[in-house]
């Protein structure tokens, strides 16, 4: 997908009669530089993701590749959206088969999984958890798998929404340590107020204002 683009037009999302986001208008390179999505709480960074994911369709407006493939049957199959919430766990598997589950649903074969999976457990340090009942796991835990969840999927597009809630320095680290790599085999896109990623080199910023307008946009 390099040097392909997602080009959004007019993108528009009311929930009632609350706007989200208006008239939105941008364009998001496929390149190897990191994507990031910040602002203020409420701007509609996470629904653009959703929207961008196939997860919710916009009112109006249109997303579309500049090499004219369908999106919306490319994003189901090609995207993958981390969400800032603990969702789709299942709490009588272990660690090990939540992440295949939760990786499955992508289509990700097993062995792709597991083929990556101990490299990413040993740089998070978390490798003693994979075969632990997900019911014991503390937030941080939790976090830990959903993220190596995203790591491991067969996918082009990754947006990781706050993906670093419960994760500590040191994980922290770890884990800008894993996406400078990743980098430059996936699109990725982190919507995110962690202001330690605006530290990172070859970054993109999207900074958004209310209703999902943008006020600045660029490296």
């Amino acid at each position: 997908m390099e040097g392909v683009s997602l080009n959004i037009y007019d993108l528009g999302k009311r929930y009632e009669e609350k706007t989200i986001i208006n008239n939105l208008s941008i364009t998001i390179n496929f390149n190897s530089k990191i994507t990031l999505v910040t602002g203020m709480n409420g701007s509609g960074k996470s629904t653009l993701a959703k929207m961008i994911a196939g997860i919710i369709l916009p009112d109006k407006g249109a997303l579309k590749l500049s090499n004219h493939t369908n999106f919306s049957k490319w994003t189901k199959r090609n995207t993958y959206y981390l969400s800032s919430a603990e969702r789709g766990m299942f709490y009588k598997l272990n660690c090990r088969q939540n992440i295949e589950y939760l990786t499955s649903l992508k289509g990700t074969s097993r062995k792709y999984v597991l083929d990556k999976l101990p490299a990413y457990g040993k740089k998070l340090n978390c490798t003693d958890i994979l075969e632990m009942s997900a019911e014991k796991l503390s937030t941080g835990q939790k976090k830990k798998v959903f993220i190596l969840s995203a790591l491991c999927i067969n996918c082009q597009l990754l947006l990781l929404d706050e993906p670093t809630n419960g994760l500590d320095d040191e994980s922290f680290y770890a884990f800008i340590e894993i996406l400078a790599s990743l980098r430059l085999e996936k699109k990725i896109v982190l919507i995110s107020h962690d202001k330690r990623f605006l530290d990172m080199p070859d970054i993109e910023r999207i900074i958004f204002e209310k209703n999902g307008e943008i006020y600045w946009g660029g490296c």
